[in-house]
This record gives C-alpha cells, sequence and structure tokens, in this order.
C-alpha cells in the first residue's frame, strides 16, 4: 500500500471517529432538557419511601381513591437511586445523568454494531446510525425509569453481538444477573427477552439462508439454557411474576392507555411537526435500503428485532425510544454496503457532522420541535415548570385548609412528593393503581365536567387545583364548572394553575382573606373590566388585597403581578362596558367569529359616539370585510376624532389607493 493510501486511511478514520463523536455529542445535547415529566415526583417520593421505612409498599399509600389497592412497584430499584442522586445532585443532577445516560445508551449500541471484523470501515456506518437515533431517543428523554431498560437493551445487544463475534460463552452466561438487576429496575426487561429471542432467531434463519451469520457455529443449548435461566431471574423482584405481566396488563386497560400521550401512535395530531418523526421516517428508509441486494450480507439477527421494533414504533411513541437503541448497531453491522468506498466514507462522516452541527445549535438555540401540544425543547437544566405547581402548592401547605385536595393527574406527582403524608391525592401517574371505571369517569369529569358534584360529595374534596382551561373544550370541562358553580371560589391562581375553595364553613375564612372577586381562569382582559365595572367598592379593595397576598407568596409568578396592576388602574363601580366591548371583539376575532366582533363593536360605538378609538377598529373589520364605503367612513370618523392617529390615516389612505 502506498504511502498516500495509507493516509488517505489515516485521515478517513479520522473523520469517521469525529463524525461518531459529533453524532454522540448531540445525542446528549437533544437529551439535555428540564425534566419534563410529571412521573418522576412520585418516584422520587417512593425512593424516600422505601429508603425511610426499609420496605417496599405492595399498597397504594398515596391516594384517597384507592388506598390499599395493589401497586406493583416493579421500578423500586430505580426510584432508590433517583432518590440518592436527587439528595446529592438535586435535579441537575439527575438532568445531567440523564442525558449523559442517553448518550452511553446510544455509544454501547454502535460499539455492538462494530463488533466483529473491519470495525474501523463500519464506523462512518455507526455514527450515521447514532444520527439517526438521537431524536428518537431524546423524545422520550425524561428522568424516568424506563431510560434504564433502553441502557439494559443496548448492554443485551452488546453481549450478543460479542457472543456472535468471537463465539465465547461468557458473554451470554452474562445475560441472567443483567436480567436480574433489570428485573428490578424496570418491566421493560420483557423487551430484552424478546430482543435475545429475535437475535438468537435471526441467527438461526441467517444460517439456512445464507445470509450474514455468527463467525462460530451457536451453542443452541447453551443459549436455550441461558434463555432459561434469564427469565428465571426476572422472577426475583418484590412482585415475582406480577412484573413480568405488568406491562402486558397495562396495555390491555383501554381506560389506561388512553390517558398516556406516549401510548398514542407518533402520527397522532399531537406530534404533528415534531422533530423525531422526520428521523423515524429516515430509519424506517435505512431498514428498508438494507435488505435489497447480496443476501450474505444481510445481517437478519440485527434486521429481524429492527423491523419487530419499528412496528412497534409506529403502534405507540413509548416505542419509539426503544428503536432507537438497535439503531446505531443496525447501521454500523451493516457498514461496508453504506460506505463501501472511501470516498463514500468520507461523505458519510461529513454529513454526519454537518447534521450534527446542525442540531446541536437546534438544541441549545430554538429547542427542538416536539409536537403541536408542546413548546420546543431546549439545553438547559432544572424542571419544566408545565407540571409542577410550585407556588399553589406552597399557598396549600401554608393555609392549612381542612378538608381533600382534588388534583388533576398531571398536577397530582408534585403534590405527592411535597405533602404525603399529610395529604393524598385524588388521582395520579401510576394508573394501573386505579379501576378502569374510575379512570374513564375522570376523563369524562375533565372534559364535561360531569361527576364532579358526585365526587366532592363521596370524598369531601374541599379544595380543587387544576390547571388553565384547554380552548379546545369550549368551557365545557372542570375547569369552566369550576368557574360557573357559586358554590366554588378561586383563591390563588399562578402561571401554571388554579386553586379553588368549596364555599362551606370550613373554607369561610380562607375565602374572606383570599377569595378573588372575578375568575383568572379567563385570562381575558375583558374579564378584569366586567368585575371592575360591576364590583362595589369594598368588594374591589378585598380583591386587590387578595391579589396582593397571592403576589407576594409567589414574587416569581408573573400573572398575579401583571393582573394586579391592570386592575388597579380600573375605576371600581364605573361605568367601563365600551372598554368590555372592545375586549369581547378582541376575544371574537381570536376565535374567528367577525360578524360577534362587528356587533360588540357597534355596541360600543352606539355607548360612545366619541370615541375615535371605536371608529378606528369599526373602519379596520368594515376594510377586512371588503365593505370599502363603510371602512372610509369610520375612518375619517376616527381622524375628525383623533387627528394625531397614525394608524387610522394609514388605514385611510390605503383604502383610498384601492379605491381609485
Amino acid at each position: 500500500m502506498s504511502e498516500t493510501a495509507d493516509k488517505t486511511d489515516v485521515w478517513t478514520g479520522r473523520l469517521a471517529a469525529a463524525a461518531l463523536a459529533a453524532a454522540l455529542l448531540v445525542a446528549v445535547l437533544l437529551a439535555l432538557y428540564p425534566a419534563h415529566s410529571f412521573d418522576l415526583w412520585w418516584h422520587l417520593r417512593t425512593g424516600q419511601l422505601i429508603i425511610e421505612e426499609g420496605r417496599i409498599p405492595h399498597t397504594d399509600p398515596f391516594s384517597y381513591t384507592a388506598e390499599g389497592r395493589p401497586w406493583v412497584t416493579h421500578e423500586w430499584l430505580a426510584e432508590v437511586l433517583f432518590h440518592l442522586l436527587h439528595r446529592l445532585g438535586g435535579i441537575d443532577l439527575l438532568v445531567i445523568g440523564k442525558a449523559l445516560l442517553c448518550g452511553l445508551t446510544l455509544g454501547l449500541s454502535a460499539l455492538a454494531g462494530l463488533a466483529g471484523h473491519r470495525a474501523r470501515e463500519r464506523l462512518p456506518a455507526a455514527a450515521l446510525g447514532v444520527l439517526l437515533a438521537a431524536p428518537l431517543l431524546a423524545i422520550r428523554a425524561f428522568v424516568r425509569p424506563h431510560l434504564l431498560t433502553a441502557l439494559f437493551l443496548a448492554l443485551v445487544l452488546l453481549l450478543l453481538r460479542k457472543e456472535s463475534a468471537d463465539g465465547r460463552p461468557v458473554w451470554r452466561r452474562l445475560l441472567p444477573p443483567l436480567f436480574l438487576v433489570w428485573a428490578n429496575l424496570h418491566s421493560g426487561f420483557l423487551l430484552g427477552l424478546g430482543l435475545a429471542a429475535l437475535y438468537w432467531i435471526g441467527e438461526a434463519v441467517a444460517l439456512r439462508v445464507n445470509a450474514a451469520g455468527p463467525a462460530n457455529t451457536p451453542h443452541w443449548r447453551g443459549r436455550l439454557m441461558v434463555f432459561g435461566a434469564s427469565l428465571f431471574a426476572t422472577l426475583v423482584n418484590p412482585h415475582h411474576v406480577e412484573a413480568l405481566l405488568y406491562p402486558i396488563r397495562l396495555v390491555a386497560q383501554p381506560a389506561a392507555t388512553g390517558m398516556i400521550a406516549e401510548l398514542q401512535p407518533p402520527f397522532d395530531p399531537r406530534f404533528h411537526g415534531a422533530l423525531f418523526l422526520w428521523f423515524l421516517l429516515l430509519a424506517a428508509t435505512l431498514l428498508v435500503l438494507l435488505l435489497p441486494g447480496p443476501r450474505r450480507r444481510l445481517e437478519l439477527s440485527l434486521l429481524l428485532p429492527g423491523a419487530v421494533f419499528t412496528l412497534l414504533a409506529l403502534q405507540a411513541v413509548r416505542s419509539v425510544s426503544e428503536l432507537a437503541v438497535l439503531l446505531p448497531a443496525l447501521a454500523a453491522a451493516h457498514g461496508e454496503r453504506l460506505a463501501c468506498r472511501k470516498l463514500t466514507a468520507a461523505v458519510v462522516s461529513a454529513a454526519v457532522i454537518f447534521a450534527s452541527a446542525g442540531l446541536g445549535w437546534l438544541a441549545l438555540g430554538p429547542g427542538a420541535p416536539m409536537g403541536a401540544r408542546e413548546n420546543p425543547r431546549r439545553a438547559g437544566l432544572g424542571v419544566h415548570r408545565v407540571n409542577t405547581p410550585e407556588a399553589a402548592t406552597d399557598f396549600i401547605e401554608q393555609t392549612r385548609t381542612e378538608g381533600r385536595v382534588f388534583s388533576t393527574l398531571g398536577f397530582s406527582s408534585y403534590l405527592i412528593y411535597r405533602l404525603w403524608p399529610e395529604r393524598q391525592v385524588y388521582i395520579d401517574g401510576r394508573l394501573d393503581v386505579f379501576p378502569p371505571e374510575f379512570l374513564e369517569g375522570y376523563r369524562r369529569m375533565m372534559t364535561t365536567g360531569e361527576g364532579w358534584d358526585e365526587a366532592v360529595a363521596r370524598h369531601g374534596i374541599e379544595l380543587a387545583l387544576v390547571d388553565y382551561p384547554d380552548p379546545a373544550l369550549g368551557g365545557k370541562g372542570l375547569q369552566g364548572q369550576l368557574r360557573r358553580d357559586p358554590g366554588w371560589a378561586c383563591v390563588f391562581f399562578s402561571d401554571n394553575a388554579l386553586v379553588y375553595a368549596r364555599r362551606s364553613p370550613s373554607n369561610a375564612a380562607l375565602i374572606e382573606t383570599w377569595g378573588i372577586g372575578f375568575d383568572p381562569g379567563l385570562r381575558t382582559r375583558a374579564s378584569l373590566v366586567e368585575f371592575a365595572a360591576g364590583a362595589e367598592p369594598a368588594e374591589y379593595r378585598r380583591t386587590l388585597a387578595a391579589l396582593e397576598r397571592i403576589r407576594d407568596l409567589a414574587p416569581d409568578e408573573e400573572a398575579p403581578d401583571t393582573i394586579l396592576g391592570l386592575l388597579s388602574r380600573m375605576k371600581p363601580g364605573g361605568d367601563d362596558r365600551v372598554a368590555a366591548l372592545l375586549a369581547r371583539a378582541d376575544e371574537e376575532l381570536a376565535a374567528g367569529r367577525p360578524d360577534a366582533a362587528l356587533a360588540a363593536l357597534e355596541e360600543a360605538a352606539g355607548l360612545d359616539r366619541e370615541s375615535g378609538l371605536v371608529q378606528l377598529r369599526l373602519g379596520v373589520l368594515h376594510a377586512r370585510a371588503g365593505r370599502l364605503d363603510l371602512a372610509e367612513r369610520h375612518l375619517a370618523r376616527a381622524l375628525e376624532l383623533r387627528p394625531e392617529d397614525r394608524a387610522a390615516q394609514q388605514n385611510l389612505d390605503r383604502i383610498r389607493r384601492l379605491r381609485r
């Protein structure tokens, strides 16, 4: 080999190594976003409970609706680890840990794919596999035990590949102790058993069809014994066979699966526009492209589980992260086909580096899009506040109201972490604990309000902690019912939560001190204007005092301070109907109802014929509808009333140009 060829090989190898390093780094960055899953909090509380009491709970202690019902704590060891890490370094250490865990998982998978001969030549393909897998693993990179399943899947894959490469039985003999630990970390060990079975079946088929099989003759009897020992090892856990059956029983409950977003298919509307969808499509395309060509180059031991895991990923978002674990190994094992020449290898490596830079910029800058219902996820530490009602929990803790608290599914986990055992919750993320009819009743209550009064009477609920209403429900959900029910009063609100108190004798002092005369859940200026216009001076002053207390209790929340500032500038008991009508017109336009907005503006014009703002708004609305004569008339009147109004002048000039 010439000196030039040697230098080319060295340069190509270094470029491929750099590509793999860049892909692994971007995998860490995409997973390095603030703690997002609301289940984190009850996991931490469970780990603390296990350490403090020295026992693993088998029945539910956290809720007053399912107290004493069987609870399969299949994640107990992971919860202990989470609690210890949290005690050592807080949430930030957990966030950093889960990001590094994602990088380690994909690195182990790439290492598994490189096992065997000519590993250096397959480095570019391994880097491509890691790049494709990074967004797929990031979609569920939460601080939750399921990430340990991804890690252990990669470990199983590595052991299987090592045995196939050198034929040493020690690799497969490591599987039973691995499954022993895994069965106490997360119930996903069932996927590991499936992976081992599919891998070995793929090898058996490869030996018959002359595809790429193991380098050494497999010891089938030894493998069967190891598989049996691994299956037996999974039963060595606090719940024995119940832990094995847990995921099967959960998936078999429609009432539970319908409430879990990650059990919905990836093409559900809520995931439209998500980054991982494009990479899922690219991964499926890669799998299809590997099928044509000489059979002797096909790694059926990886293609068979790859095909099965792809089908699972198309059924549920939860399985996308498991498919991600296989992709680096799948790509690396077929690296000779993906980068068969030095030039091709260099192009693949360069493309991976370039794409990694783009994904890294996305993670550090605008954030990776995750669907229609979620803001992009940017790299950072701490906690995502959407499911963390910290200020509302402070309020409940400090006011020490008697009676039970109702909280939504997303908020209950944090209440468990903060307030248990003094307070139990109505429902939380351990959906397998609750009966199917209860889950269906909760879903119906949240979407229609049906069953709320019965739940209050049955369980003695005195407080309700809810999030802001979903506009898609149109005020029909539980939040809308609480707003309309005179038997409940809003006593606290923050940027992400509302607290309502039932008008009962035990809450009389609470409502007198903290009660708000309007409902902040509407989030509209019109509701403030209407309250100020109709409020008696005493009620107005009491509401302002309550808002000041809320602001002092939650100084970091923007909503209380903003509303207090707006309300303090309004006139109590005055006639602010024109302002209310203008605000209503804004809401109608935002809702796509221009006729209703026009009616509100015309009513405002009838109340105040000298309002230049009303005339301007009427002119703009008529112009949008193509009624240029009316638009010109109202805009001209607006200029008469407010000669300095540049907006009226600009709109009027535009209309006159159109009319020419």
